[in-house]
């Protein structure tokens, strides 16, 4: 998750190295708002970004939306797929869609529920 990438950024470069030659793809679980406490994230390699739950379970505040707006972007602009853990609603699946999600999670949701309607 987040905070072993944080702690241990070029064993964690290592291991998604390992995975990748295995032919698995390799992410983050629990990311969220210390993202930019991981040093050299870009080279990481990583496939997937699944932003923790009680980020995504507050899309509805403005100040939140902003949050997950830039993580996105982020994420995108270094090739991960963004995923939204905990999805509660269809609501809040719409509006995720909207910041720019491409996934989600949840128990409202079913759990790895393409936003586009796919599974």
């Amino acid at each position: 998750d987040e905070s072993i990438a944080i702690r241990e950024p070029m064993a964690l470069a290592n291991f998604v190295a390992v995975v990748k030659r295995c032919g698995a793809s390799a992410g983050l679980q629990a990311a969220g708002s210390r993202l930019g406490n991981i040093a050299d994230l870009e080279r990481l390699g990583l496939d997937y970004l699944k932003i923790e739950a009680a980020l995504v379970q507050s899309c509805a505040e403005p100040d939140v939306q902003t949050l997950l707006r830039g993580v996105c972007k982020l994420g995108h602009s270094l090739g991960c797929s963004m995923i939204a853990e905990g999805v509660q609603t269809d609501t809040d699946l719409a509006l995720l869609q909207d910041i720019g999600f491409d996934a989600v999670t949840g128990p409202g949701v079913g759990t790895g529920k393409a936003i586009s309607g796919q599974d």
